[in-house]
């Protein structure tokens, strides 16, 4: 498959997750048919498309030294795509849930209407369950987070009783998956070596 091809399939892909999702949010929770919400979700998916569109020809993925801001662009919408992703496996545990809530609410009495509206266990599950793209974008972000700060060095010393004396105190490194890209420039990777 040709580069070109993968681009074509992989953009269309990222829009079409982020339409089911919020075609999702949509029907299930009146929260996300506010403008706000529904300009937002626009924004942040196009703006994917065009961050990783226009990281992608690049070798290696996502570089662009002249543009130190754009490791930050790069970020977001890496927290965008994977959230959606987690958001869009997510989505039949959603619609469980919210038909669970929904069907087992409709047998509730009514509520006396000269007392001031209280808010009921199933209303504040239903409420809870809407804020699961917020939780979806954070495990995301924590995801990209650890790929950028917490790095792991182990350090094993080996013992070799037949090993040449020129060879005592000889260290090896391992240097592996960094992925060189967006989250592991060739600057880290020097530092890393240093």
């Amino acid at each position: 498959m040709r580069f070109s091809d993968t681009v074509l399939i992989l953009l269309p892909l990222i829009a079409l997750i982020s339409l089911l999702n919020y075609r999702l949010l949509l029907r299930l929770f009146r929260f996300y048919q506010g403008r706000f919400i529904k300009y937002f979700y626009l924004f942040s998916t196009v703006a994917t498309i065009g961050i990783i569109g226009f990281g992608l020809p690049r070798r290696p993925l996502f570089v662009v030294p002249e543009f130190a801001a754009y490791r930050l662009l790069v970020y977001c919408a890496v927290i965008w795509l994977v959230g959606q992703i987690i958001l869009l496996v997510l989505q039949p545990f959603i619609s469980v849930a919210h038909r669970l809530i929904k069907v087992r609410g409709a047998a509730d009495p009514p509520q006396n209407s000269s007392t001031a509206p209280v808010m009921t266990r199933r209303e504040f599950l239903h409420n809870t369950l809407a804020i699961t793209p917020v939780v979806a974008l954070g495990i995301s972000a924590k995801g990209v987070y650890e790929a950028q700060c917490e790095m792991a060095v182990q350090r094993y010393s080996l013992v070799f009783p037949a090993l040449p004396p020129n060879l005592s105190g000889f260290k090896i490194a391992q240097v592996s998956d960094t992925h060189l890209g967006p989250y592991f420039d060739l600057a880290r990777l020097d530092t890393v070596i240093q």
